[in-house]
Order: structure tokens, then C-alpha cells, then sequence
């Protein structure tokens, strides 16, 4: 009932251009008096959540110039939404309900919004987004606050401080990870490779150029490919294909000068890809007892590898020197072939 009613009053607010202060106005009326703020709370953070998400909600019949100003108005507003939410932070922790509400809402600005990059990266905001990782409560929470705090930051001109801030405690869940592989706790292993995985392509421009990021953070991604649940390893394969297009393919990041080094830098990490998801496409024992839905998703995965695999071999392979001619054939004429045997000896 309250998401229904937060969403009515997000509708109203963006179809009403005279309301030039929809955010102050929400803030200052749900925190006075101050002896009611506590109570009015939820309903607050819940408004400051759906307004981001209906503004880009393209169902929502609206002019495109009065979207546009909306959403000027939503980022004018991000400095006094972060002073709020770092009040809820500093207020009510370990209250797990309000501490959600909070995690939902500040996923909802950084995903669809706009939060002040340089004031986030100096509160302590995402260190407790970090923390509330080891909640089993707030888990799925902060899963989703970090994945978009990573792709809002994105761009490593205006948010460098903010990235130096989210890679070193990125790698510090690590540890988790591992702790989930050996308890089998495939829903952890699943959220925690997510995060390494968007954190490898939304910063792969700074990987590509700084190795003693590059190679924990490929390292991370590595181990969400060789679980051994399908759909977990298959979370990471996006990240190979564009890290393969940047090291063999079409990518520009880097100048042709700087590929041969950097391809030499993770050829290793192919490598070991390669051997990770060659166990993972073997048929298991026990196949025979499949339904023909298992059958034709394991079909689809063992598609999905053969690309991957096609993208290693594009890196461990790749010509050191593409610009020299065609290499001299010792036999141009097939008829001469010494050896007409079609399965020679190595």
C-alpha cells in the first residue's frame, strides 16, 4: 500500500511542471516536527526511491522537455538526498528495515539519477554499503548498491576518486567468495561474481593501463568462470569477450603500440579460462536422466563457451606483428604435397 501510494504522489509530481521543488518540499515535510521524522521515515525513503524510477519510466505519458526537466531537478536535489541518506545511515543502524529502504533508495539515485561523485566518495556511505555485504538481511541490498555504484562511476575522469575508493574493497570480498564456493552457497558466489564482473568491464579502460589493478581484479572475474554452477561462470563471459575485442580485436583503447604488452599480460589469464571452462562443458554422469529443458540449456551454454573459447584463442593466439605481409607458403601448389596422408604425423 505504501509503494502504491508513493507512486501515485511520483506520478502527480511529474505531471505537475508548477512544482519546481518536489524534493525539498518532500524532505522538509516528512522530517518536521522532529519528534514524527522517525515515524515518517519509510514513507519518505520510499517517495525518494520511486521518484528516480518513474521519471525514467517511458510508460508514464509525459512530454519528453518536462522528463528532461524533471530529471534536472532530480540532480539538483542529489546533494540534499545524500545529506539525507548519510543521516539514516549515522541514526539508524542496525535497524535492518530502515537500513533496506535506505540501501533501495540509494540504488535508485546512483542507477537513475544523479549523487555528487566526489561528496560520496568522501562520506562513508559506501564503506557501510560494503559492510552491510556481510548481512545476510541487507545481502541482496548492498549487492545492488554496489553493481550501480560501479556502473555510476563508470567514466574515470569525473569519478576517479570515487573508483579508487570502490576496486580495493571490491578485491577485499575476495575472501567471501571463497568462503561461499567451500560452503556452496551458490546465491553468494553468484551476487559477489557480479560485482567483480561489472567491476571489470565498466573499469576496464584503467585496468588495461594500470597492471597492478588489472591483473586482482581479472584474477576475481576468474574465479566467477570456474564455478562450477553453469550460471554463475556464465556471468563472466561478456567480460572476456570485451577484454579479447581490447587486447586482439577491434577495440581502441589502446594504441596498437601498447597491445602486444598487455596481450602478453593476460594471455595467462586466457590460459586458465580455457582449462576452467573445458570441466565445466564435460557431459556429467548423470545426463542420462535430464529433461529435454536441461538438455537444450546445457546445449546453449556449450554455444556460449565455444564463444568464449573462440575469444581466448583470439588473445593466446593473436599475431604479435599484424602489420607484416602474408607468410611464405614453402608448398604454393597442393598437388605437390609430398605427404597426401590427411591425418599426418605431429
Amino acid at each position: 500500500m505504501l509503494t502504491q501510494l508513493c507512486l501515485a504522489v511520483a506520478l502527480l509530481a511529474l505531471h505537475m511542471e508548477s512544482w519546481l521543488t518536489v524534493v525539498p518540499d518532500l524532505i522538509s515535510n516528512l522530517t518536521t516536527p522532529p519528534e514524527q521524522a522517525a515515524v515518517k521515515l519509510p514513507c519518505l525513503l520510499e517517495l525518494l526511491t520511486v521518484l528516480p524510477e518513474e521519471v525514467e519510466n517511458f510508460k508514464v505519458g509525459i512530454m519528453p522537455r518536462r522528463r528532461q526537466a524533471f530529471r534536472e531537478m532530480l540532480k539538483a536535489a542529489g546533494q540534499q538526498v545524500l545529506q539525507l541518506l548519510l543521516q539514516v545511515c549515522e541514526q539508524c543502524r542496525g535497524q535492518d528495515a530502515i537500513m533496506k529502504r535506505q540501501l533501495r533508495c540509494l540504488s535508485s539515485w546512483l542507477r537513475n539519477a544523479w549523487l555528487p561523485s566526489d561528496q560520496l566518495a568522501a562520506s562513508p556511505i559506501m564503506a557501510l554499503a560494503f559492510a552491510s555485504i556481510a548481512s545476510p538481511e541487507l545481502f541482496e541490498c548492498a549487492t545492488d548498491v554496489l553493481v550501480d555504484a560501479v556502473h555510476f562511476s563508470h567514466d574515470h575522469e569525473e569519478h576517479q576518486q570515487h573508483i579508487g575508493l570502490i576496486v580495493p574493497q571490491v578485491l577485499q570480498l575476495v575472501p567471501m567468495y571463497e568462503e561461499g564456493l567451500r560452503q556452496e552457497d551458490d546465491d553468494t558466489c553468484r551476487a559477489l561474481c557480479r560485482i567483480f564482473t561489472e567491476t571489470g568491464e565498466q573499469y576496464l579502460h584503467l585496468i588495461l593501463r594500470d597492471p597492478q589493478q588489472a591483473l586482482p581484479v581479472v584474477s576475481a572475474v576468474l574465479r566467477g568462470a570456474a564455478h562450477p554452477d553453469r550460471e554463475v561462470a556464465e556471468i563472466t563471459f561478456n567480460f572476456w569477450y570485451i577484454l579479447s575485442e581490447e587486447l586482439a580485436g577491434g577495440g581502441r583503447m589502446l594504441e596498437p603500440a601498447q597491445r602486444a604488452a598487455a596481450r602478453q599480460l593476460f594471455v595467462p589469464a586466457f590460459v586458465q579460462l580455457v582449462d576452467s571452462l573445458r570441466l565445466l562443458v564435460l557431459l556429467p554422469a548423470d545426463s542420462d536422466t535430464w529433461s529435454v529443458d536441461d538438455r537444450d540449456d546445457f546445449k546453449r551454454f556449450r554455444y556460449s563457451v565455444g564463444d568464449v573459447l573462440s575469444d581466448a584463442c583470439k588473445v593466446t593466439w593473436a599475431d604479435p606483428n599484424p602489420n607484416h605481409g602474408p607468410k611464405h607458403d614453402p608448398n604454393p601448389n597442393p598437388t605437390s604435397n609430398p605427404n597426401p596422408d590427411p591425418y599426418p604425423q605431429p
